[in-house]
């Protein structure tokens, strides 16, 4: 540290004391005179201003006139989600870097008043805070370009999740919004377990997109990048701030973590089971309120046949791919860590380098379930990185 705790709050008040401190501190650096420890210090306390006149001043203040102390600093983050009871909805106010926690009984009780009043009003950049390992509904970010697309893009999602197994599934359980330059897709009355299992439901949907569309594109386009500003959580623009296009859905009903009636999805094999207990309303038809578990399990649904399906020996990347797996096999590259979580853009610049270009998007189609399957983003140093974790040898399939 550069200063002792004690001398930092002798100083509170001595801005001149503060500026001759720092002054010294230049000069000392400047002939060389202070250790690394010292330098490394000297940055944290940069990039510390750097980001306090970064803050909205005026957003703070505007915050604080109407929510008071409930307000939590950015810094206070990591003990904050691990105090977070299930089923309150944290916002996280980007602009002016702060949280504020509604606790599951507030949810209908304040935070719906104020998103349609206050926050609609007077707030800017707010998301709802969606922990890596909390419950949550699907949503798929896609650009605003696909907005033409999007009754299509509905239609692939309710067949897909009907084959899947959900007979029941229909247009009133996907919500859509603008939000600027993107469309937000969001399966509004199912939920998950964690990101990961959410992960696994939207590839598996893009994979059928593009069974359907043959076109590399408009899946790479609905596979948009959420906001990663927090560690191990995404951050969802609060319904507040964005254009619903799609029925009258209600602010709280739109959240993402919000599963009070939904139904859970399992996955089983190639198909979903739903399980209803504690849903209170799924099938939106008749708004049939559903008291006892139930499992939904359509053996009866309809399979995607062989012409629906990719035709490898039809894909003229088919070659490519065969000769990047035969090149790990038999070469055992120093790059390919068997069994280890690599950089995910590091494995397709080797592709590339072999193979000649394709998109990322595609690359991962071809890949995934061949080379790895585990996909997720993982903080290496100060960066966040797109990670898979690589089979060993004897897993890999030829595609």
């Amino acid at each position: 540290m550069l200063l002792l705790p004690q001398k930092v709050k002798q100083m509170e008040t001595n801005k001149d004391e503060v500026v001759e401190l720092l002054r010294t501190l230049a000069l000392k650096i400047q002939n060389g005179g202070l250790d690394y420890k010292i330098l490394a210090a000297a940055g944290v306390l940069r990039e510390q201003v750097e980001n306090y006149e970064s803050i909205d001043q005026d957003m703070v203040l505007t915050l604080k006139s109407f929510l008071g102390d409930d307000l939590i600093a950015k810094d206070s983050y990591n003990d904050l989600v691990k105090s977070v009871d299930e089923g309150s909805v944290i916002v996280y106010f980007k602009s002016a870097q702060l949280f504020k926690i509604y606790k599951k009984e507030e949810i209908h009780s304040l935070l719906d008043g104020q998103l349609g009043t206050y926050y609609r009003k007077h707030v800017k950049e707010s998301y709802e805070v969606v922990p890596n390992e909390s419950k949550q509904k699907i949503i798929i970010i896609g650009e605003a370009s696909l907005l033409e697309s999007l009754n299509n893009i509905q239609t692939h999602i309710i067949k897909f999740m009907q084959i899947k197994g959900i007979e029941n599934f229909n247009k009133n359980d996907i919500v859509c919004f603008k939000n600027g330059n993107k469309i937000e897709i969001l399966i509004n009355n199912y939920y998950v377990n964690n990101s990961q299992e959410r992960a696994g439901i939207v590839d598996d949907l893009l994979n059928y997109i593009f069974t359907k569309e043959k076109n590399y594109d408009l899946v790479e386009k609905l596979s948009h990048k959420k906001n990663y500003d927090l560690v191990n959580a995404d951050m969802i623009t609060m319904p507040s701030e964005k254009q619903l296009i799609t029925s009258f859905v209600g602010y709280i009903d739109s959240l993402v973590g919000n599963v009070e009636k939904c139904a859970k999805i399992d996955k089983n094999g190639n198909t979903y089971i739903i399980n209803l207990i504690n849903a209170e309303v799924i099938n939106n038809n008749n708004a049939e309120v559903i008291n006892n578990a139930e499992v939904i399990h359509n053996n009866n649904a309809e399979m995607i046949n062989s012409a629906e399906t990719i035709n490898i020996n039809t894909d003229p990347t088919l070659d490519m791919a065969e000769k990047f797996v035969n090149y790990i096999l038999e070469d055992s590259p120093d790059w390919y860590k068997e069994g280890q979580w690599v950089r995910k853009d590091l494995v397709y610049d080797n592709y590339v380098a072999l193979c000649g270009e394709t998109t990322k998007k595609a690359f991962s189609i071809k890949f995934k379930n061949v080379i790895f399957k585990l996909d997720e983003r993982k903080m290496l140093g100060n960066k966040r990185y797109q990670m898979i974790k690589l089979f060993r040898f004897n897993e890999i399939k030829l595609p």
